[in-house]
């Protein structure tokens, strides 16, 4: 299985960078979260397979850890959380802007943790004058105090803002927290997994954990800047569905009728015996594709807006001047990004 935790820009797309802190032509991390786990995946078209998984749990308090790459001089990351995993197009300024809660620690909201516990004042780089602590701000591990949160299954997310770049990662799973009784159901959606374009049908899959009998329902929305919070349209409703052998469950998604050469994200909702409900949404989405049409990025004709990714596409800053240069990079950047979504990170 892939993972990138490093995403190298150079170039013409660094060409419309501002005053930077990192090394000009090196590399931004991206955290990629290693607690809460995430499942493992073998992708075989039209029904992936899923190695055991066991949903992370947490009463008091959780450790939240990652690995970053430990090669970015001045990225810092500050870690949040939400109730369900957010798909591709939500933005790093929405996540820090209410659609995610900051974690409570004294660290976190001091400025974060460096990716690296290392940096050398030279290339251009300036180095942030705060002490680095291996078994603190640089130690790649957050005690997170859960034993004020609801009862709830809540997503991770870490945010590196390095100018130019600002990016950020969702884990791949998330964490149920109870304080005793049933904990609420818990789910990660396998598929759509970003891989392909399809005509007719798609196979929708995931993973999920409750107390049984599980019911669930099924929604869509485009994949695009603005319409990543809110699906519009229902899929199916009360649906009771047989695991698979992996102990997946899946449903076969009628497209024939949606728009051709556009991407949808795909949100799940899962209900308990005792009617407790949480959902989530798919990270990656299902190209459609109808024969016929014309082969294009799904989603290259959209306005250019600050996105996460979670192979850590950066933003630059805009900027008045550059003519055709500036153009070039953006178009650079615009290719290197969709190239990285429709690849994925997978760890």
């Amino acid at each position: 299985m892939r993972s990138r935790y490093i995403i190298v820009l150079t170039g013409a797309a660094l060409l419309v960078a501002a005053p930077a802190r990192a090394h000009v032509g090196a590399s931004v991390a991206v955290a990629k979260f290693t607690a809460p786990n995430e499942p493992a995946v073998t992708h075989v078209d039209p029904n992936d397979t899923v190695d055991p998984f066991t949903f992370a749990t947490a009463d008091a308090s959780y450790t939240i850890q990652w690995v970053d790459g430990d090669t970015d001089p001045t990225g810092r990351f500050t870690i949040y959380y939400l109730d369900h995993q957010p798909t591709f197009q939500v933005t790093v300024d929405e996540i820090e802007q209410g659609a995610a809660t900051k974690v409570d620690d004294p660290i976190n909201k001091a400025g974060g943790f460096f990716a690296s516990c290392f940096c050398s004042p030279d290339m251009g780089v300036t180095c942030p004058t705060d002490v680095r602590d291996p078994n603190g701000n640089c130690g790649n591990k957050l005690v997170w105090n859960t034993s004020a949160l609801p009862q709830g299954t809540y997503w991770l997310v870490a945010v590196n803002n390095d100018p130019p770049f600002h990016v950020y990662n969702s884990s791949g799973g998330p964490v149920r927290v109870a304080h005793g009784g049933t904990a609420a159901p818990a789910a990660v959606i396998v598929r759509p997994d970003g891989l392909g374009a399809w005509d007719k049908v798609y196979h929708l899959q995931w993973i999920a954990e409750g107390k049984a009998p599980l019911k669930f329902d099924l929604a869509y929305g485009l994949e695009d800047t603005g319409f990543a919070n809110a699906p519009s349209a229902d899929i199916a409703t009360g649906l009771t569905v047989t695991p698979n052998a992996d102990g997946t469950f899946g449903y076969d998604w009628d497209i024939s009728a949606l728009d051709n050469n556009k991407a949808y994200w795909v949100r799940l909702k899962t209900t308990d015996a005792d009617g407790t409900s949480t959902f989530t949404d798919s990270h990656f989405a299902v190209t459609v594709f109808h024969s016929g049409g014309m082969v294009t990025p799904a989603d290259m004709a959209m306005a250019p807006k600050k996105s996460g990714c979670d192979v850590g596409a950066g933003q630059a800053p805009s900027s008045s001047s550059g003519g055709a240069t500036l153009l070039s990079a953006f178009a650079a950047l615009a290719f290197a990004v969709y190239l990285a979504r429709r690849a994925g990170t997978r760890g």
